[in-house]
């Protein structure tokens, strides 16, 4: 940056330094702006105002750039973002804040926005935050899942009272289990998301099963109700895919019919966008 920028950013930002505003009458708006709340009319009110408001332009540039970097930092939220997350949103401090506030730094802190500041808004604009006005989904995929899968397996151990006994134990990935055994899946996902079931059996069958919406950090079975899948005797390896989507997958039916043509190998690029875990034990 030339020295003749340098300068320009320092009048600008020391410029009225002892009147920045502690608040204003827009920063609902702003919040809810910023969230994509708003209709095109109040949207472009909120635009033209931003033109002239440090405050609220600070606010609204925090929240959006905390949405694409909350899941990565873990920081202390700024005073200003506290009513949006009164509102139930979770920004954290972003990298337009850590570059804003090094430049506060250097030219003494405490600045204001006004319109002589304009030229300094748009080069800090360009350098820190002007991609932000991009749709988040261009910039990130989805952020992956984290799933957990454990195996319990249960077998008969005798009889008493002509009740039938069972003895029940954990499988690890890759562990083995026998014909007439029974089997299920205790299962957990971080965050909410739709779930998908693909499960190939030992003869090489590939069945599929909608779970529906799972919220996170829940534990959930399958088969549901205390109820077991039940191994026959055909041996072999036995596999379980448990898919995680941010969305439902509207066209589930025939993403299967394609996996069946292509293979279980190909999982991966007919399901790209769901995070994919596997669980795999051997049927002896």
């Amino acid at each position: 940056m030339s020295d003749e920028i340098m300068d320009s950013l320092k009048q600008a930002f020391m410029k009225d330094k002892e009147n920045i505003p502690d608040e204003c009458e827009m920063e609902d708006q702003t919040t809810d702006y910023a969230f994509g709340e708003l209709g095109p009319e109040e949207s472009g009110k909120v635009k033209e105002h931003l033109k002239t408001c440090r405050y609220c332009l600070d606010l609204y540039m925090d929240i959006r750039m905390a949405e694409e970097n909350a899941k990565y930092e873990k920081v202390e939220v700024l005073p200003e973002l506290q009513r949006a997350i009164d509102k139930g949103k979770k920004p954290a401090v972003s990298p337009f804040q850590k570059i804003s506030a090094t430049i506060s730094d250097f030219f003494e802190k405490g600045f204001s926005f006004k319109p002589v500041a304009a030229f300094a808004t748009i080069v800090l604009l360009t350098l820190g935050g002007i991609y932000v006005l991009r749709d988040k989904s261009d910039l990130h995929p989805d952020t992956p899942y984290a799933i957990q899968i454990m195996l319990q397996g249960r077998t008969q151990s005798g009889f008493r009272g002509g009740q039938p006994e069972y003895k029940e134990f954990q499988v690890e990935p890759g562990g083995a289990m026998k014909s007439d055994d029974y089997f299920r899946f205790q299962t957990k996902i971080d965050k909410d998301a739709y779930v998908y079931v693909v499960f190939q059996d030992s003869s090489g069958s590939i069945e599929s099963l909608e779970k529906g919406f799972i919220a996170g950090g829940k534990d959930f079975f399958l088969p549901d109700d205390n109820k077991w899948y039940h191994l026959d005797k055909n041996t072999g390896s036995e596999k379980l895919y448990l898919l995680a989507s941010k969305n439902k997958i509207e066209d589930f039916t025939k993403r299967i019919n394609d996996l069946k043509s292509g293979g279980m190998d190909t999982i991966g690029k007919v399901f790209p966008k769901a995070t994919i875990q596997s669980f795999s034990f051997e049927h002896q």
